[in-house]
């Protein structure tokens, strides 16, 4: 909307819809763009990028992990089937929904396990969830209030 409003020339002519689907493609395909703290930065700048590289080498990312290296051990595809297992065992048959935000807080209060999404591969967290190495132990879900694991 903030660039619609800004009337730049490039974008004359381009309804609001049209300019935000061209940003998100400059974001998921093309690369352009990335976040940092909820800031869209060019892509060279963004945490997107570090994640990126920190997912394609298997490694944490120190911006995201909040700990010093070695001081929680990360999940493995191991611990985190075995460990969704005993979530959804402890939730009732009604209650197994779990917002994707909650999870990381989740693994570490209940495990003691840092869940790395890079360390496994995976720049983002619900992608991560949806590899078929988790195939039967969840799902993710879009809802309106973002994703969730079920």
């Amino acid at each position: 909307e903030m660039l619609a409003q800004r009337r730049l020339p490039f974008l004359a002519g381009y309804s609001l819809g049209q300019i935000s689907h061209i940003v998100q493609l400059a974001i998921s395909h093309k690369k352009l763009l990335g976040y940092t703290s909820g800031v869209l930065l060019p892509y060279s700048r963004s945490q997107t990028m570090h994640k990126d590289k920190n997912a394609e080498r298997l490694q944490p990312c120190p911006v995201t992990a909040g700990t010093v290296p070695g001081g929680i051990p990360l999940a493995t595809w191991e611990a985190l089937r075995r460990c969704l297992g005993q979530l959804c065992e402890a939730a009732g048959p009604h209650d197994v929904e779990m917002p994707l935000s909650n999870i990381k807080r989740t693994f570490l209060a209940r495990f003691g396990l840092e869940v790395s999404e890079t360390a496994l591969g995976h720049a983002k967290l619900s992608e991560l969830f949806a590899d078929s190495r988790l195939e039967g132990a969840c799902t993710v879900r879009q809802r309106s209030s973002g994703h969730i694991l079920v």
